[in-house]
């Protein structure tokens, strides 16, 4: 998770399994100030399921919002709570009124002899910019109790925030991608409305692949011209959609396209190094240098014996200066 420097951040997370009562969560901000656990707050409203339709994938709802709209597989987890037959984990796909559609089929056994309720998994909390006015790590913990605890003990989780100036984004969206790649529009999962989970998981993977090309104490935020990686980073997306699909031929293909493409946005790279938020001269095209002493390609050293002049030769090809471009 990242949060940028200053603004509020909506927190969002999935229960595990239906609760007896909302969250709590408590944190700590990089200055160190401690939070007192404060409640999280349902996505939406418990509903009441009255009837399931022979699609086996249609719930009759209590009335509620009337509003028609997706949701889909990133809030549209929830658990179908029955009074005979036990808890069931589905994800809504879309809401119309008083019906809900579900993505996947529920099992035959199934029989709604009376009403059932359907209860979203998701909690948010909005964490106030007050407390995201310093880059760091904000640690976060949940604590919950769980209906099916047979003893009623509270249990927890914990995770972290990055909290930094700019989240590295490189601007490329599901509509964008297709704009690109109209061929991979037809490839969208059943189950998904668009492809930004594969453009999210091609984000991470070009992130990882950028911190092998700058130093320690910098990572990919630090970067001020991300949009030059948007190349790269659809060939990435591309490769997985491919892979996912069991092209891999495509997928290959994708793949050294987006290394190429890598490649050259590396050497255009402008790179916050001094975190002043500013760019200057020195920070264009900071791709790191390296190398090994004893490596024929990086840095080579004039023995301490007087040299031949083939050895002359070799240490002007490769000077100390020149490293090995990682």
């Amino acid at each position: 998770m990242k949060a940028t420097q200053s603004l509020d951040y909506a927190l969002y997370w999935d229960a595990p399994s239906p609760l007896q009562a909302a969250p709590t969560i408590g944190y700590t901000t990089p200055a160190g100030t401690v939070q007192a656990p404060a409640s999280m707050s349902a996505v939406r409203a418990a509903r009441t399921v009255t009837a399931l339709d022979g699609d086996r994938r249609t719930l009759t709802l209590t009335a509620g919002d009337d509003s028609q709209y997706l949701i889909g597989p990133t809030t549209g987890r929830a658990f179908l709570i029955t009074a005979g037959d036990g808890i069931f984990s589905v994800t809504v796909d879309r809401l119309e009124g008083t019906t809900a559609i579900l993505a996947d089929v529920l099992p035959r056994g199934l029989s709604l002899t009376a009403s059932a309720e359907l209860r979203w998994a998701g909690y948010t909390y909005t964490i106030p910019a007050a407390h995201t006015g310093t880059r760091g790590v904000l640690a976060w913990r949940i604590s919950y109790t769980a209906t099916a605890t047979p003893t009623n003990e509270p249990t927890g989780a914990q995770g972290t925030v990055q909290i930094v100036r700019h989240p590295f984004a490189t601007g490329v969206r599901s509509s964008s991608l297709i704009a690109q790649m109209p061929q991979l529009g037809d490839m969208i999962p059943r189950r998904q409305q668009d492809l930004e989970p594969q453009i999210e998981a091609a984000l991470e993977e070009l992130a990882l692949r950028i911190r092998e090309h700058i130093g320690p104490e910098q990572t990919e935020d630090d970067i001020f011209n991300p949009h030059v990686f948007a190349p790269a980073h659809r060939y990435l997306a591309a490769q997985l959609i491919y892979e996912m699909s069991a092209q891999s031929d495509l997928a290959d293909r994708a793949g050294e396209r987006a290394a190429d493409l890598l490649e050259r946005a590396l050497k255009q790279l402008v790179l916050d190094t001094d975190d002043d938020g500013l760019i200057d001269a020195n920070e264009i095209d900071v791709r790191r240098a390296g190398g090994s002493p004893t490596d024929v390609r990086g840095v080579f050293s004039l023995p301490s014996i007087e040299p031949t002049e083939g050895e002359r030769v070799i240490a002007q090809q490769f000077p100390r200066w020149r490293g090995m471009q990682h």
